[in-house]
């Protein structure tokens, strides 16, 4: 967390640099960081896995075979 607090604030002090450190935009500065930051690292995480069920081809064709077909006995 702490780690993540220093981050913003680096980025928000950019941000005042490149304005020329013009006074009265830090918490604007800060909340412009907190979007930059948090958004990058929400991007760097990896996607989640799902976990959907794997059949092979071989139960595929068994039960595709199994199923009735019009004019079969029971």
């Amino acid at each position: 967390m702490q780690e993540l607090y220093e981050e913003i604030k680096m980025t928000a002090y950019e941000l005042y640099e490149q304005r020329e450190m013009t006074h009265g935009y830090d918490f604007d500065d800060w909340l412009q960081a907190e979007r930059m930051v948090i958004g990058k690292n929400i991007a760097a995480r990896p996607a989640p896995k799902t976990d959907t069920p794997k059949t092979n081809n071989k139960e595929r064709k068994s039960n595709t075979s199994k199923t009735k077909k019009k004019g079969d006995s029971d």
